[in-house]
């Protein structure tokens, strides 16, 4: 009798634990499905435009020409402004910036007036002489007696632009003007170079400009 007992004890015991797993177990979350295989990532960004294939591009330009629609051009080179070349030819204009180019970063040099070293006087004598054929003076008090008076606001390509020092007003500097506030002198610290005339320093000390008779 008292195993009876026992062995219906221990069904129970048995029945009331498996119950107990039964019911947590529905309450436990589903578990959530990850792929293996995940989606490729673009490294380029996303875009909803094609670009056009070279035959679709033919064909747009084609249509555009049927059509009549006008194509703009870019100018990458824009003229000078008239006032800035008139009375000066552009072969001159051509020979004198040749020139000026073959003497870039030539070192100052005080009475030179060749490659090995030049003073702003004689860059001003050895470019008009390549340029134009002319045998100016290696000198700046003499060059500004050349020529006739330009003014600061209507500078034309060849000028001659002078400078005086700021403590005596004694002319001190030539360079040649070649337009947009540029002009090609020989400095004491640079060499040969091309400066801006709105610069500080030669704003400053800027006194007058000659025209040459240019052809």
């Amino acid at each position: 009798m008292d195993s009876k007992r026992k062995f219906s004890a221990g069904v129970l015991g048995l029945l009331l634990v498996s119950f107990f797993f039964l019911t947590c177990a529905s309450f436990r979350p589903k578990p959530i499905f990850v792929s293996r295989n995940r989606p490729k990532i673009s490294e380029k960004p996303f875009s909803s435009k094609k670009s056009p294939s070279p035959k679709s591009a033919q064909k747009t330009v084609r249509q555009e020409k049927e059509m009549g629609k006008p194509r703009t051009v870019e100018v990458k080179n824009k003229p000078l402004p008239a006032r800035e070349t008139e009375s000066v030819s552009l072969r001159f204009r051509q020979k004198m910036m040749q020139a000026i180019d073959d003497y870039l970063g030539t070192p100052y040099k005080w009475g030179g007036e060749d490659s090995h070293g030049m003073d702003c006087s004689g860059f001003v004598k050895v470019i008009f002489e390549k340029a134009a054929n002319k045998n100016l003076p290696h000198s700046v008090t003499k060059l500004a007696r050349l020529g006739k008076a330009a003014s600061r606001g209507d500078l034309k390509f060849g000028d001659l632009v002078f400078f005086r020092k700021s403590g005596n007003g004694q002319l001190f500097h030539v360079g040649i003007y070649l337009g947009n506030e540029n002009f090609a002198h020989a400095s004491t610290g640079e060499g040969v170079t091309i400066s801006k005339l709105t610069e500080r320093y030669y704003k400053a000390r800027f006194a007058f400009a000659r025209r040459m008779a240019l052809k």
